[in-house]
């Protein structure tokens, strides 16, 4: 019974049968058929946990407070992580499974090449809050803002250049398709944005349903969005005008993660209130 959690990530190993949720009070939820059952899995401090990484068999996740704690047997027991550059972590994000950046709460950003073995501190001040952290690939990372603003390496961090995305209220989730040549992100007031050049120039609409939109995915050519009040809805990337077309959730909680199975063909809904929701997608 998960009626008092919120979950806030979510995650599927190796695009296998295994998938991760995580949220409120320290708690994750991990299936390993495909979403059909679940087990709880606490791991020792009733902190939220406000983002997860997933690399191979490896599982990051970072608390509300900065604790960082890996898996390294796709989310069956969690060690807490201690031999870090910095004592609290703000982001984590590993682009393959020896390189990978932190980022700290007193505005440091860290880049290792090792697993985590060693860490070099980079030139960078991150003075903004923090709304999601990219790796395009072992030499380029993007880290957004909440409002809009963001800052780009090409070169693993010894330059950087800061632009903004216009008309974002509040930025709350960032992906890249597939081949890492596209970027989407979700805001406030239904609000969609895209950029097919690595933010070099952004297009963004509004859905229908003008509600705060918290998480974002994609399945081959179709982006799902979803928000408040359980609105989901999908749309074709290939289409320059997107046409958003309302997927029926049946709930009325806030979604806050998204997550497809390509194998599977499901789209997963994870929300307040212990919510987890699936659907069956013609793809």
């Amino acid at each position: 019974n998960f009626f008092w959690h919120r979950w806030l990530n979510a995650t599927n190993i190796n695009d296998k049968n295994i998938m991760l949720a995580s949220g409120d009070d320290g708690t994750l939820i991990r299936s390993t058929d495909f979403g059909t059952t679940w087990d709880k899995i606490f791991i020792g401090l009733h902190d939220r946990i406000v983002s997860m990484n997933s690399v191979d068999n490896k599982v990051f996740i970072v608390t509300q407070f900065g604790t960082l704690f890996l898996s390294e047997d796709s989310g069956s027991s969690w060690t807490r992580v201690t031999n870090l550059p910095t004592k609290n972590i703000d982001a984590i994000e590993f682009f393959d499974k020896n390189i990978g950046w932190i980022v700290g709460k007193d505005n440091t950003l860290f880049f290792t090449e090792n697993a985590g073995k060693n860490w070099s501190k980079l030139s960078v001040k991150v003075k903004i809050k923090l709304a999601a952290v990219k790796a395009v690939d072992k030499n380029q990372l993007i880290l957004f803002a909440e409002n809009g603003e963001f800052s780009k390496t090409t070169d693993q961090g010894k330059t950087w250049k800061s632009s903004r995305i216009d008309k974002i209220s509040r930025l709350n989730k960032v992906i890249f398709s597939a081949d890492k040549n596209r970027i989407w992100g979700v805001a406030d007031d239904g609000f969609v944005v895209s950029s097919d050049n690595l933010g070099g120039t952004w297009n963004g609409q509004h859905t229908d349903a003008r509600v705060n939109l918290f998480s974002i995915t994609h399945l081959n050519d179709t982006i799902y969005v979803a928000g408040a009040d359980g609105h989901i809805f999908s749309s074709d990337s290939n289409n320059s005008k997107m046409k958003w077309i309302t997927e029926t959730s049946n709930s009325k909680q806030d979604i806050h993660a998204l997550l497809t199975l390509k194998k599977e063909k499901k789209l997963y809904a994870f929300g307040s209130s212990g919510t987890v929701l699936f659907k069956k997608l013609d793809q």
